[in-house]
């Protein structure tokens, strides 16, 4: 069995996103399993270094200013190939694991210059639509882009991702990676989010006892899911007593609050917007319906915050996609719409039958997650799908 892991990513765990969540709880688990034998090279955090990860063997690459700036994000790519070949010849890793990500120029060049053998994490949609849409610099970039993720992925041991539609994906890009993709969905700190996070702060938030709370926590508020709060809560003015909570900015927190006051529940709708991601789980403990609405060219992504909603005991509401695997379970609703009548009605669903059954389904939502959303159990999965790869390659 392979022994010593050099992990490598583009992504900063410093940062409350979902990206970076994913990687810190990824790594806090990894390293518990591998201690002194797992090194990772990734960006210098531009935030404070999770404290979790403080044992953790790393070098950083450094970055002058916000990795998401075009400043940072450029550096990362161009001084990564450097760090990480130079770490790999000092730490002589048996297998290199990869998160990569647009441009991943460091990652294509260990492939080109290092025989070490590597597999991909959590590669997410590797057609990278997405970017080239939303950056000039990735339509420009594209060409270059698609045949670095095309080589990594021809050379890769094996990959993992999170949504069946991300695995057709890859594999459309490479037919041969059918029998070398598995689905392995996002994992979750059980102890880090859980329903007793929530101690007083209802209370502190100025939410009557007894009044269900509906909310979303999450970066983009008003693209993925705090608009829908908005409008539920509007819905029923009048017919239900219902607050909502939005934990999240990416710039958006401003216009949550317009939007609320525009629609008259100002004072029913808390917008928090960001905070440190260490009051996370309080807030979202507070809740007792957690919504994520993607639109339908963004159904692939992994939410996160849907497998954070039920560590902490939440019954959700999402839009289908990778919230499929919800489905049929009493305490979730997945819907194929935004439209507030939809929304609304599948809130209603979940508030049937008083406090004392949506406790219950609250409870249920919890033992979901202990049972199959651990990120414990997630790496168990990894790790025995890497073995399985690496055993094959040196035989």
């Amino acid at each position: 069995m392979f022994k010593r892991i050099l992990y490598t990513s583009l992504v900063d765990v410093s940062l409350p996103n979902g990206p970076g969540v994913n990687e810190r709880v990824f790594l806090k688990d990894m390293a518990g399993r591998f201690g002194e034998d797992l090194c990772a090279v990734i960006p210098e955090p531009s935030r404070d270094f999770p404290e979790e990860l403080s044992d953790l063997d790393r070098v950083f690459i450094p970055v002058h200013g916000p990795i998401r700036s075009p400043l940072g994000w450029t550096q990362v790519r161009a001084m990564g190939s450097r760090h990480l070949l130079r770490t790999a010849r000092r730490f002589r890793p048996d297998l290199v694991v990869m998160r990569t990500g647009a441009i991943p120029l460091p990652h294509f060049m260990f492939s080109v210059r290092s025989n070490v053998p590597y597999v991909l994490k959590t590669i997410g949609d590797a057609s990278f639509q997405r970017f080239y849409a939303d950056h000039r610099v990735g339509r420009f970039l594209s060409p270059f882009n698609e045949a670095m993720v095309r080589r990594l992925l021809r050379g890769a041991l094996c990959v993992d991702l999170v949504s069946s539609s991300q695995r057709d994906i890859a594999i459309q890009m490479d037919p041969d990676l059918a029998q070398r993709t598995h689905v392995i969905d996002n994992g979750v700190d059980l102890d880090y989010f859980s329903p007793g996070a929530a101690a007083g702060i209802g209370a502190k938030l100025g939410f009557p006892e007894g009044d269900p709370v509906i909310g979303y926590v999450g970066n983009l508020p008003m693209q993925r899911g705090g608009t829908e709060v908005i409008d539920a809560v509007a819905a029923f003015q009048g017919a239900r007593r219902l607050r909502g909570l939005i934990v999240g900015d990416s710039g958006e927190a401003d216009a949550c609050a317009r939007y609320a006051s525009e629609n008259g529940v100002a004072e029913l709708v808390s917008v928090v917007g960001e905070v440190d991601y260490s009051k996370v789980p309080g807030l979202m403990a507070a809740m007792d319906i957690g919504l994520s609405i993607l639109r339908p060219e963004e159904r692939g992504a992994s939410e996160q915050k849907v497998r954070q909603y039920l560590a902490s005991g939440l019954c959700v509401v999402g839009t289908s996609g990778s919230n499929d695997f919800l489905k049929g379970n009493d305490f979730a609703r997945v819907v194929e719409s935004s439209q507030v009548h939809v929304v609304k009605a599948a809130i209603e669903s979940l508030l049937a039958g008083g406090q004392e059954r949506l406790s219950g389904l609250k409870s249920a939502a919890r033992s979901f997650a202990e049972s199959k959303l651990s990120i414990s159990s997630r790496n168990d999965q990894r790790i025995a799908f890497w073995q399985e790869h690496w055993s094959s390659s040196i035989q």
